[in-house]
């Protein structure tokens, strides 16, 4: 049977990569922007299907059943988005420790970024940014965590560490966003918000 593919922008992207919801991402991003991740997703063996998504970003299932890719569009407020895994990259006592970010934007954008360590740049040339990372994928998640125990003791790390996650300037912080893990951190954060401000 033939694989079902859809064309956004003159780049064929096959079904199991969940293009529909790229294009939701991407808004009004040309050609260009698409192929750049049409490269990333589809042309790199790594990177094999969509896992999920939420407000801000795209999640893909990866070769390693222990690893996920994140992608984040970004038209606007570059530094805002970063604010997330650059965040839970310092505090990988309690959020899920990401790997490898690479930040996809134009030289005129990186001026304004306020982030640059532990950052990999590469300039490209378009109004929109992308921004990319590895994550440890957990065993459960809160939205599907069945074991009464586990939940909560999930519950009780909620409680500890969401009151300092809010007051860093973080949202979204439910029980659905947090995972459990094989190895040492048991109990992390995997997804988190964070609060727009004006000045951002």
């Amino acid at each position: 049977m033939k694989e079902q593919v859809y064309y956004l922008k003159d780049n064929c992207f096959p079904y199991h990569y969940k293009p529909l919801k790229i294009r939701q991402k991407c808004g009004g991003a040309d050609s260009y922007f698409y192929k750049l991740i049409h490269n990333i997703l589809v042309e790199d063996d790594n990177i094999t299907s969509y896992f999920s998504s939420g407000v801000t970003k795209i999640v893909y299932n990866t070769i390693n059943k222990n690893k996920l890719f994140k992608m984040v569009v970004v038209k606007s407020r570059i530094n805002l988005s970063l604010k997330e895994p650059l965040y839970m990259l310092t505090n990988n006592d309690i959020c899920n420790k990401p790997s490898n970010i690479t930040v996809y934007i134009s030289k005129e954008s990186e001026k304004n970024l306020t982030y640059h360590n532990n950052l990999h740049i590469i300039n490209i040339e378009n109004d929109y940014c992308l921004i990319t990372w590895f994550e440890e994928k957990a065993l459960s998640t809160g939205r599907d965590i069945s074991d009464p125990l586990a939940v909560l003791k999930l519950d009780s790390f909620l409680n500890k560490t969401r009151s300092k996650i809010k007051k860093d300037g973080f949202c979204d912080l439910s029980l659905n966003n947090m995972g459990i893990f094989e190895f040492s951190p048991i109990y992390r954060w995997i997804d988190i918000r964070p609060i727009a401000k004006l000045n951002v």
